[in-house]
């Protein structure tokens, strides 16, 4: 019996699968009568694929085919089986492939054989990418899905899991990132497994009404920001514009002047990818300054934050 072992783009030999290229057939099936079930006679292709190429292999005990190979033969038994327009969609499929693969090449600078789309490859190179000191792609995005794989299922060895179970974890989770079936957030697929540790996408920091919390407050946002997270404020402690407070009966700068600190803040920080920091800001419905907080964004005096009521 002939083993049949593929290598891919990138130069990884895997394991032939008859079910992705079932998956493929059923999606060319589809393009030509989509009033129909085809998933059987895709399998039933597949199989009939797979004949032929031991077929051709009969004294070999195991043997390593190139992708292209395989499109080859495909488009061969499809011909045979009598299957014209699907053979036809399949070819068409197959060079609007190639012309993707050209594009995204010309994107990264090196071959890219992930699932993401032209978008999803240009926000993934933009912010999540590894550099090297000198701002150069060190990875390819299934460079970083194997990264986060790794880093989230090394986790498991804290439930006393074996070196063989957290490695199968991890070939699970890199799959099921990779065919785009769950995609983690912005911040693991920038920050795990390198030297920053910052995983979590936001943070809510309380502020008291009072200079000392205030400032504690921005000392907190300006670090968690930097590492690339986002935060969230509630404004509603704070006392109303005009009040007085302490024996010098000073006058309170009210809620809507903190907001414009923390927005001014916001433009001196920046995180990995060139990421601006994101803040959300909210004040209660009964708060005296209401009127003059919902009226920020009108008067263009903020322009890091949300704000909600």
């Amino acid at each position: 019996m002939v083993s049949i072992k593929l290598r891919k783009r990138d130069g990884s030999i895997v394991v032939y699968k008859n079910t992705k290229i079932a998956k493929v057939l059923e999606k060319a099936f589809n393009s030509v009568d989509s009033a129909a079930e085809h998933d059987e006679v895709a399998t039933e292709i597949a199989s009939k694929i797979n004949n032929y190429i031991k077929s051709q292999f009969m004294d070999k005990e195991e043997i390593v085919l190139d992708v292209e190979y395989i499109q080859d033969c495909v488009e061969n038994v499809l011909m045979k089986e009598n299957y014209p327009k699907v053979a036809k969609s399949f070819i068409l499929f197959r060079q609007k492939k190639k012309e993707l693969r050209k594009l995204k090449k010309r994107i990264l600078g090196k071959t890219d054989t992930s699932n993401l789309s032209i978008n999803g490859l240009l926000i993934t190179k933009a912010r999540y990418l590894q550099r090297d000191r000198k701002g150069a792609i060190i990875e390819t995005p299934n460079d970083m899905f194997l990264r986060v794989a790794k880093t989230v299922a090394e986790v498991e060895y804290f439930y006393n899991k074996t070196a063989e179970q957290v490695k199968q974890i991890e070939s699970e989770f890199y799959n099921m990132i990779s065919n785009m079936e769950f995609i983690p957030s912005g911040r693991i697929l920038a920050n795990a497994g390198t030297k920053n540790s910052m995983l979590n996408s936001s943070f809510v920091i309380p502020i008291p009404d009072s200079m000392d919390g205030i400032f504690k407050a921005l000392y907190h946002k300006s670090v968690l920001q930097g590492l690339g997270a986002g935060t969230g404020f509630s404004f509603s402690k704070i006392r109303e514009k005009g009040s007085t407070f302490g024996d010098s009966f000073g006058q309170a700068s009210g809620p809507v002047a903190v907001i414009k600190l923390f927005d001014h803040a916001s433009d001196l920080s920046m995180s990995q990818g060139r990421r601006k920091p994101a803040n959300m800001g909210s004040l209660s419905v009964e708060h005296p300054d209401i009127l003059d907080f919902i009226s920020m964004k009108e008067r263009k005096e903020i322009k890091n934050f949300n704000i909600s009521v």
